[in-house]
This record gives C-alpha cells, sequence and structure tokens, in this order.
C-alpha cells in the first residue's frame, strides 16, 4: 500500500450558531478584525505531529472479528508519534467521552490529487469546539481549522472495507500509534478509542467553509 505523507491544513470558516442579535454583515462578507477576531481551532499539537511526519495506516483485525479493529497510524519519527498521542490522550481522555476529536475517510478524488487515493483527516470537531470560542471571543467568530491530512494508495482496498465493516458491528475502534516499518502494538498504552468515526464520499463534501471536512479537499 502506498502512502504520502501528512501535510498540516487548515480552512477559515465561520459559525452557524444562530445570531442573538442582527447582523450588519452576510455570512461570506469580509469581516473586521478589529470587530471580529480570527480564532484557531486545534486538538492536535502541531510540532509534535510535524516531528512526528504522519505516513499512513495499518488496519489490525482479527480473522474471527470478534474484537473491535484497531487502526495504527504510521509515523516516521515513532518517538514524536507517540508524544503526540500522549498529549492527545491529556487532552480528550483514552475514550473521547466529548467527541472532541474528528476521524473522517473520504473515499473518492478530491481537487489537485494527482493519483488516485482515498483520504484520511484528522482534527478538532468544530461543533464541540465553537461554543467555548463563541463564550471566550462572542457569537459567530470567524475560526481558522487546524487538521492533518493523508492520501492513502490505492483508492480501494479490501482492508479499509473489513474496517468499516468491523467497525459498524462492534461500534468503535482503537487508534494507536506505530513506528512505521514496525509492528503496531494492538494493546499499545496510549490508544484511544473512538466511536463516532466519519466516512463519507468526496463528491459529497462542499468545499466551502461549513462543511466540517472542506479541509480535507486542499490539494
Amino acid at each position: 500500500m502506498s502512502r504520502a505523507p501528512a501535510f498540516p491544513c487548515s480552512v477559515p470558516v465561520h459559525s452557524r450558531r444562530p445570531a442573538a442579535r442582527p447582523r450588519r454583515r452576510a455570512p461570506h462578507a469580509p469581516i473586521d478584525s478589529a470587530v471580529t477576531p480570527e480564532v484557531e481551532i486545534k486538538l492536535l499539537h502541531h510540532d509534535l505531529w510535524q516531528r512526528a511526519d504522519w505516513q499512513g495506516v495499518t488496519y489490525l483485525m482479527n480473522q474471527t472479528a470478534d474484537e473491535p479493529p484497531r487502526l495504527a497510524l504510521n509515523f516516521n519519527n515513532g518517538a514524536a508519534g507517540a508524544a503526540a498521542f500522549e498529549d492527545l490522550v491529556a487532552r480528550i481522555g483514552r475514550n473521547d467521552p466529548e467527541g472532541l476529536l474528528r476521524i473522517t475517510f473520504i473515499e473518492g478524488e478530491v481537487p489537485g490529487m494527482l493519483n488516485p487515493a482515498y483520504t484520511l483527516m484528522l482534527g478538532p470537531e468544530v461543533s464541540k469546539a465553537l461554543p467555548a470560542v463563541e463564550a471566550r471571543v462572542g457569537d459567530a467568530p470567524t475560526t481558522n481549522v487546524k487538521a492533518f491530512v493523508v492520501r492513502i494508495r490505492p483508492p480501494t482496498t479490501p482492508a479499509l472495507a473489513r474496517f468499516k465493516a468491523l467497525y459498524t458491528r462492534h461500534g468503535e475502534c482503537l487508534i494507536l500509534p506505530a513506528q512505521r516499518g514496525g509492528t503496531p502494538d494492538p494493546h499499545h498504552p496510549l490508544g484511544i478509542w473512538k466511536r463516532n468515526l466519519h466516512f463519507r464520499s468526496a463528491h459529497e463534501i462542499s468545499n466551502d467553509r461549513w462543511d466540517p471536512d472542506a479541509v480535507a479537499l486542499l490539494p
């Protein structure tokens, strides 16, 4: 399986929370930063993830299908990858009970893609983060969402199809860090259980600032 290295992405979005008072500007109008500051929404430690150099994934599934699947994120720098997960666990816990981490699998071609691949994106769940942002800076701020995206080839694999089937069956999976080229530990102490993965087709994702996965469409 061929993998392209992950790259950090950001895309500006506006809150869709209903206004408490009439607005003087349209949702997509230029914003006076002195009145409405831009706020960065991020969950992953940018420097650690940059150093870790996320390169792709390994699917871990037993033959009897009696256990939830595992999703190992392969890092060129395994030590930095473990540190990135340690930081993430400190932020969201081992079970992400508030659903703060958004993980989206996107099948299909995205603009600017040179070779057929599917896309995996990790970033903040914007709908969960916006209330805290709005409480801090006011209603309907302009926000800049930070996420990491990796393109994985080939665009369809039996492993991905089986992973989706097992995830649907069990309703959860464990994501964990791994050294690229090594053997992932299916019981890694820094593994995080996720119960709200997203599976989408590229054609259903809008490239406007309202779609939570729009960042994955950036070339």
